[in-house]
């Protein structure tokens, strides 16, 4: 017997592709979103033409394995075959294996999404609907389409969409721009008798259930824990951690230290595998470096510009000043200094309601 302690599970043969068994507990079938069936489509047309074979290599790039929630798990440096990644978009709507199949056919992500607008323009398909809370108008000041934040307040989900090419936002419907809370979306759904009415919201890492992410890492990465030094910001070593990845900036509780004053994660030494820990007023930075900049506003930064900024998705917007750093990177200098600056956050900046641009924070600054 196969036992299985998911709520749904496939077996292949490989030679044939015979499915030996399967299983799906799952009130309905998740569907695929519109980019991964985009995927497919572009990844059959490239067999068809003969520019790619199902048993093509492909080596998954530190990007495509970052990816995460997929049963494959692919690794960065390892080979997989075209066919074996089809079938992880195929079956489990794999989003590593999707970043893999883009970079093979595309070159880069970046290429393979225009390659996917230009096919869905062939095809006539000239909007793309999304349940994100966020609005998009034509703006007669900037002369251009804008994308601003909704009516839903601490639900505006504008903060995630920076990244989208600025010439899409035309093409991009929010259903949802005008509602002002999710009761009024799960009236509709009642109203409509469809089961997913009460469903509970999606929170934090969708496909990790529990919400224990540590253990996830180690059940499906080459990340194990490694014990190392706790050391203060002049590197004296307070204490020993449990390894890296079980600790945030900003965090105070179970760092296992007794200290004359209450100590917060500062930062981390990946090199030589330490938690540096400091005072809270430390925690605080008044400048920011922001890299991998997309600006849907201005073609271009030229000069100092005054912002609002957000540095996570539940942060309270601070205001600013951002200028051009070179290299495709911001410098921000906030009004006041902000507490728990994070790299690999997005920072994302507006002007009254538009979204200007954003990019990812590189490190803090004081």
């Amino acid at each position: 017997d196969l036992v299985t302690d998911g709520k749904a599970a496939i077996l292949i043969e490989a030679e044939t592709g015979e499915i030996l068994y399967e299983k799906n507990s799952h009130e309905k079938s998740a569907p695929a979103s519109m980019t991964k069936i985009m995927t497919l489509l572009l990844t059959y047309e490239a067999l068809d033409s003969g520019r790619l074979s199902l048993d093509d290599e492909v080596l998954i790039s530190a990007k495509a394995a970052s990816m995460g929630g997929t049963q494959i798990f692919v690794q960065e440096g390892n080979s997989v075959k075209v066919y074996d990644l089809l079938k992880g978009i195929g079956i489990a709507s794999a989003n590593d294996a999707a970043v893999a199949i883009a970079e093979k056919i595309g070159g880069t992500v970046e290429n393979f999404v225009n390659m996917m607008n230009e096919r869905a323009k062939e095809l006539g398909c000239n909007y793309i609907a999304t349940g994100h809370y966020a609005k998009t108008e034509y703006s007669e000041k900037y002369g251009r389409w804008v994308l601003k934040k909704s009516n839903a307040g601490k639900k505006d989900q504008s903060y995630v969409l920076w990244n989208i090419p600025k010439d899409l936002i035309e093409h991009v419907l929010f259903p949802l721009a005008d509602f002002e809370s999710k009761d009024e979306i799960r009236k509709i759904a009642r109203d409509n008798n469809l089961k997913v009415a009460n469903k509970p919201d999606s929170e934090d890492i969708c496909f990790i259930p529990d919400g224990n992410y540590k253990k996830f890492l180690e059940n499906n990465s080459d990340i194990k824990p490694k014990q190392g030094n706790i050391v203060n910001s002049k590197g004296e070593v307070l204490g020993k951690h449990t390894g890296l990845y079980n600790y945030t900036i900003g965090q105070r509780k179970g760092l296992g230290i007794s200290y004359k004053v209450p100590l917060f994660v500062l930062g981390f030494n990946k090199d030589r595998n330490e938690v540096i820990v400091g005072e809270e007023n430390e925690l605080y930075k008044k400048e920011i470096l922001v890299g991998d900049i997309n600006l849907l506003l201005f073609d271009e930064i030229n000069e100092p510009i005054k912002v609002d900024i957000k540095t996570r998705y539940s942060a309270k917007v601070a205001s600013g000043v951002i200028e051009n750093a070179g290299d495709n990177k911001l410098k921000v200098i906030f009004d006041e200094p902000q507490r728990a600056i994070t790299p690999g956050q997005s920072a994302v900046f507006y002007i009254d309601d538009i979204v200007l641009g954003g990019g990812k924070i590189l490190k803090g600054m004081n």
